[in-house]
């Protein structure tokens, strides 16, 4: 349990030290895709734009939970596609939300502010289903309580909301104590948000590493039995 919520952790960590470099070169990206002829116009937003961005973060997650998952026997290809489109399927979802939120939209569409939360809080565990449901495809075979192992995604990816309140208590008390250090610039610069979502992230890496590692403990425990045997 300790190695797999480790694992998750890890690699939640170091897919989002990746979306944000990959998100801060993307302009650059859809520049020389343009210049070798892969795409037809570097200043429109890409088809799938969210999705390719989220692609190193379903990498990290997948490959880093695969060295655990490797006991089973699991197919390393199969667990990174289906880890990798589960998240670029529920970012896009989440991105579509969020832009309703945008000035242009808002001309547009002029959504209300509380039916944008209600969206985005919708998306979290219809994101959670998919990403579950499509690993749990893969390791159908391997783990029994699979039922368990997509609950952990939704509860996981949800778990943000319900400690929102918490994260914006410890950003604040982060920002305070830079402001108290004199340190403005990164008070007022990009620190607070990053802050923010890797709080985020954190209670959701927790959550669902400890129900999924709840499920792929007992199978790991029942092949140690057999092989014993």
């Amino acid at each position: 349990m300790i190695e797999w919520s480790a694992l998750n952790l890890t690699g939640w960590v170091i897919g989002f030290i990746l979306v944000i470099i990959f998100a801060d070169n993307l302009e650059s990206i859809k520049h020389l895709a343009w210049k070798y002829g892969l795409a037809s116009d570097f200043r429109k937003e890409w088809i799938g734009e969210a999705a390719l961005v989220s692609l190193p973060f379903g990498l990290s997650v997948s490959v880093l939970q695969w060295v655990r998952l490797r006991q089973l026997r699991v197919n390393p290809l199969l667990w990174i596609l289906a880890t990798a489109i589960g998240y670029g399927v529920f970012v896009t979802l989440y991105s579509w939300v969020v832009k309703f939120d945008s000035f242009e939209y808002r001309m547009k569409y002029d959504v209300p502010y509380w039916i944008i939360n209600v969206g985005l809080f919708i998306i979290m565990p219809i994101g959670g289903a998919i990403i579950g449901g499509l690993q749990s495809i893969v390791i159908k075979d391997k783990v029994s309580n699979l039922g368990l192992w997509i609950k952990a995604y939704i509860f996981g990816l949800t778990l943000p909301f319900a400690t929102g309140y918490l994260a914006f208590a410890f950003k604040a008390v982060f920002l305070n104590t830079l402001y108290y250090f004199g340190l403005y610039d990164l008070a007022f610069g990009p620190a607070k948000y990053i802050l923010l979502y890797s709080f985020l992230l954190l209670m959701s890496s927790i959550g669902i590493s400890l129900f999924t590692g709840k499920a792929l403990s007992n199978r790991l425990s029942l092949n140690a039995g057999q092989n014993a045997g």
